[in-house]
């Protein structure tokens, strides 16, 4: 099982590992050993803590011997439901045949402390005895055998039921695999060896004696019978902690449906974009063709600072407008592309929007960065790009120029494009832009709107510094 339990990890060289219920710390070496993989073993049992504890002093007496050096594992007597790590301690936690003993409430919360203890990215690997087919819809045992778990005080979940404890606790790519055949081979693998002659039955009869070692074998044609007949069986489960990538995927995906569902992009036009970390030229943006309502938070596509991706998915068309703007704005960390209606009437008659409402200000760029933008027309107003097919490097270079140093511009005949330090930011942003493009689409029906002028643009500037809470 441990080496099942390595290839479904996959986990890499020198990895630090949480063994919950270690036993006899049988897969503690197996890990050890294979992956040169630091491993902190916990259990409650004082005779399998001894063994594994003198097996541990055996085995790294063996390898001083031959010049190596020693594993890098640690036995601890610690009850699993009490407890604590530091929060992202740990590249992988697995454990066999240990949540058996663990009542739903119970799991539950082991199952929300390995999350939390996992690293970004960590994965969680569960070998352990599960219900069989004969369970019904909601996971119930037959008759018979909930008998045979109350008295044993086992507290067994079926394949989707570990898959559905797993999902609340926050793991994503949850696979519970069912064992029973691989179960029923490995119990009849052991009984052989004890039951047939040979060197096998030998050791236990020498080691147990001939009482212990025919309860022994009426335990493994129990097992056997119990798995074949569907009321118990073997599960091995996997779930991943989301990493910092898989977070920021998902958030641009939802930015990108709240878009569609406020209206400002139809179908699959507009996109979104999200800087991979602040100091990286990198950034993960919506496909091209795909409706919004469509769209998993996977399909939202990794690329490099100069748009370039390596996966299936293929990137917006706009993906050099995206990359064209990281590069030339180390300030920006989101990008929103949207065809909202007001911003649209004023992209489509290649109106820039003027501080005619004090709040325009917001999308202007900051005068305490760049006061020579301020004077002149560029700084106080939100600008319109000449007009290029959409897609093309034309139109990423026509919105860089049109966006300056501000935080938003138009494209001509087209929609808008906003920009903010973090997704968060930009999406407030072009509500912002939509709401002040109304306010002077409705200002000119009534008269002509006077702007601010550039003194009272640095003014608000000054007024913003001591505006709020925290200052």
């Amino acid at each position: 099982m441990t080496k099942m339990m390595i290839d479904a990890l996959q986990a890499p060289k020198g990895c630090s590992m949480l063994d919950i219920g270690f036993g006899v710390g049988g897969a503690a070496f197996g890990f050890a050993e294979a992956l040169d993989a630091t491993v902190h073993g916990i259990d409650v049992g004082l005779q399998g803590y001894n063994m594994a504890k003198q097996e541990l002093a055996r085995r790294n007496e063996q390898r001083q011997a031959a010049g190596l050096a020693p594993l890098k594992i640690t036995f601890v007597l610690n009850d699993c439901v009490q407890a604590t790590f530091p929060a992202e301690s740990f590249d992988v936690i697995y454990s066999r045949d240990t949540f058996v003993h663990l009542n739903e409430a119970d799991k539950a919360k082991v199952f929300a402390n390995c999350f939390k203890w996992l690293k970004p990215g960590g994965k969680l690997c569960i070998a352990d005895y599960s219900l069989g087919r004969n369970s019904n819809a909601d996971g119930a045992p037959t008759p018979a055998f909930a008998v045979y778990l109350q008295a044993r005080d086992y507290h067994m979940y079926t394949a989707g039921q570990y898959s559905q404890a797993l999902e609340a606790a926050g793991f994503k790519s949850v696979d519970a695999q069912d064992m029973a055949h691989w179960y029923c081979v490995t119990c009849q693998t052991e009984l052989d060896r004890v039951a047939q002659p040979g060197p096998g039955r030998d050791k236990a009869l020498e080691e147990e004696g001939k009482e212990q070692v025919t309860k022994l074998e009426q335990t493994y044609i129990n097992k056997i019978q119990m798995t074949l007949r569907g009321d118990r069986s073997y599960v091995l489960v996997t779930g991943v902690k989301p990493g910092k990538d898989s977070v920021l995927q998902k958030e641009v995906q939802e930015a990108y449906l709240k878009l569609y569902k406020k209206g400002w992009v139809m179908s699959c036009d507009g996109n979104i974009s999200a800087r991979e970390s602040p100091d990286s030229p990198n950034f993960y943006v919506t496909p091209t063709g795909i409706d919004a309502t469509s769209i998993e938070p996977s399909q939202i596509v990794f690329c490099n600072g100069n748009g370039k991706t390596e996966g299936s998915v293929k990137p917006t068309s706009e993906v050099d407008l995206h990359s064209l703007i990281y590069q030339s704005r180390p300030d920006v960390g989101a990008i929103v592309h949207s065809h909202s209606i007001y911003a649209c009437a004023l992209a489509c008659c290649r109106i820039p929007l003027p501080p005619a409402h004090y709040a325009v200000c917001e999308l202007l760029c900051d005068p305490s960065r760049h006061k020579d933008r301020v004077a002149d027309e560029g700084g106080t107003a939100v600008q319109c790009s000449t007009y290029h097919t959409y897609g093309t490097f034309e139109l990423a270079t026509a919105c860089l120029a049109a966006l300056g140093q501000n935080n938003a511009c138009f494209l001509a005949n087209h929609g808008a494009v906003v920009v903010g330090k973090d997704l968060a930011e930009a999406m407030y942003r072009t509500e912002r832009l939509e709401r002040e493009c109304e306010i002077y689409f409705r200002a000119k029906q009534l008269a002509r709107p006077i702007p601010l002028t550039p003194e009272e643009v640095r003014s608000l500037a000054i007024r913003d510094q001591t505006y709020g809470q925290d200052v």
